[in-house]
């Protein structure tokens, strides 16, 4: 028992650092930390765990059950939302000291016209899924491509011609989950233009919470294989008063609750609530015990876009056959111009170069690469 308090806190210790550092890699101790982490995942999970949220399509936020489309793109059968389908989600319909608040569902399409109400669900839930917003040839094309550099990749970084940290995130020496650096290739550039061209499901949300003059800041792809483990609840930044960053994560292919989605839990990009993460201890295992859980599993196109001050953790991929595959990419307001204690992943040579108007433009103007003379970001062609 004695053991495993000091590992909760050690791992408490390294989940407010590591986010914002890229030190712990270098300690001799690393295997610690590791096992530290792991241990203090697993009592978050039992946490953070629901009797009441059971799958089925529509009845909760963690459903997994594929929603039918009907009718071509956007004709999902029951909507969007959490749960991916049903009119609406009764989270109460089993009473506990836990208890669940319905929030309005998402549509599966996002137009201009939408875009405040999207807003204000992003702004008071931390996060807001929206469905189809990427077609799933575009989807199954894109993670294709991020296969293959993950390939390419893992080949020049054996070679010792490539400099693993040039071309991975967090932590590059992990191999079941990696945190890919992508350059503009076809597919990345083809849903780029999907997402953003006048018109399109990302366009006015990102104008409204981000504005063209926001940084591209980041772009790669998240790969969990089989036996990645389960994250601790985290933020990925310091606290900011104001929201400073926008993340979206695209499912490459439809996701099961074997491959490791990534639990949020709602409303906690609030003040309150960091400073009870932050002061750690017993407030934060309560804090964790009486949240509201959300887990949405996406199907191919799907995305969730949140507040990168939400607490949030990628579960663990136990799908024996299948990786995992988001699109990763983020935008930072002008709000907060100094340092985000947060180095976003994304290749040195796009870094600081482009913002949400050059995507938007870069859209508009169809086959015209994102970037341009900036290459593959590593310095190359």
């Amino acid at each position: 028992m004695l053991r495993l308090k000091i590992l909760t806190v050690l791992a408490f210790v390294v989940t407010l650092v590591t986010p914002f550092t890229n030190v712990f890699p270098r300690f001799s101790l690393q295997s610690d930390m590791n096992e530290a982490k792991k241990s203090r995942a697993l009592i978050e999970e039992a946490m953070l765990s629901r009797p009441e949220q059971v799958e089925g399509e529509g009845s909760t936020w963690t459903s997994c059950k594929p929603v039918k489309r009907r009718g071509g793109r956007g004709a999902q059968s029951k909507g969007g939302g959490f749960g991916g389908g049903g009119a609406g989600l009764n989270m109460n319909k089993n009473k506990s000291k836990n208890k669940q608040q319905t929030i309005p569902l998402t549509s599966p399409k996002l137009s201009v016209k939408e875009g405040s109400r999207f807003g204000v669900e992003l702004a008071r839930e931390g996060f807001v899924r929206i469905n189809g917003a990427l077609s799933p040839s575009a989807a199954e094309k894109l993670r294709e491509e991020v296969l293959a550099v993950q390939a390419n990749v893992a080949v020049a970084c054996a070679e010792t011609s490539l400099d693993p940290e040039s071309v991975y995130g967090t932590e590059p020496g992990r191999t079941s989950r990696i945190d890919l650096l992508l350059p503009f290739d076809t597919e990345v550039q083809a849903s780029m233009d999907e997402l953003f061209v006048s018109g399109g499901p990302l366009r006015s949300l990102f104008e409204e919470v981000v504005g063209a003059e926001g940084e591209f800041y980041e772009m790669a792809a998240i790969i969990t294989s089989s036996g990645a483990d389960r994250q601790i609840i985290h933020p990925d930044l310091p606290w900011r008063n104001e929201a400073p960053l926008y993340v979206c994560f695209c499912a490459l292919q439809d996701c099961t609750l074997a491959m490791g989605p990534t639990t949020f839990l709602p409303k906690s990009n609030d003040l309150q609530t960091r400073q009870i993460y932050d002061a750690g201890g017993d407030g934060v295992d309560a804090m964790l015990s009486a949240s509201e859980v959300a887990t949405p599993c996406l199907l191919a196109g799907d995305l969730v876009i949140f507040d990168a001050r939400t607490l949030h953790a990628g579960c663990a991929n136990t799908d024996d056959e299948t990786t995992r595959c988001l699109y990763n990419f983020s935008f930072r307001t002008t709000s907060f111009l100094g340092d985000l204690g947060y180095k976003g992943s994304m290749r040195s040579g796009y870094s600081g170069k482009l913002n949400l108007g050059d995507v938007m433009n870069s859209a508009d103007a169809g086959g015209q690469k994102l970037g341009g003379e900036l290459g593959d970001g590593l310095g190359g062609g």
